[in-house]
């Protein structure tokens, strides 16, 4: 898989809440330093953290503008120096910054294997 160099990504612009969230279509494609991957996100959750933090309450989270998002699962594409897996290809799920996004950047120690036969989509009625 080829990486890019520009990614689309919902951006926080403000602390008065999600309604500010933007996409931006020319976010910087994050490269994974050391212990971190790089995974193609293929899907994301939206939980209360992420509403908390649109609103600046959250754990002292970053101030706007950044990139939104907390958790995500997707194909990890590249790694950093010493990471001794996931590997290229892997199926991961984890938690991190900026998972609003088409790339996004997971410490090896966050990045977990999604089950065989588990998919990345929402399922409703319970558990695959």
């Amino acid at each position: 898989m080829s990486i890019p160099t520009t990614m689309r990504a919902l951006q926080q612009t403000s602390l008065n809440g999600p309604q500010d969230i933007r996409l931006i279509t020319n976010a910087p494609v994050p490269s994974p330093g050391q212990g971190e991957v790089l995974i193609h996100v293929t899907a994301a959750g939206v939980n209360f953290a992420d509403i908390s933090k649109a609103h600046g309450t959250f754990l002292e989270g970053p101030q706007p503008p950044y990139l939104a998002g907390f958790e995500a699962a997707g194909e990890v594409v590249a790694v950093g120096e010493s990471v001794t897996g996931p590997r290229p290809g892997a199926r991961v799920v984890g938690v991190g910054t900026g998972a609003f996004a088409e790339y996004m950047v997971l410490p090896t120690a966050a990045a977990m294997s999604v089950p065989p036969g588990w998919t990345e989509q929402r399922v409703t009625g319970g558990v695959p």
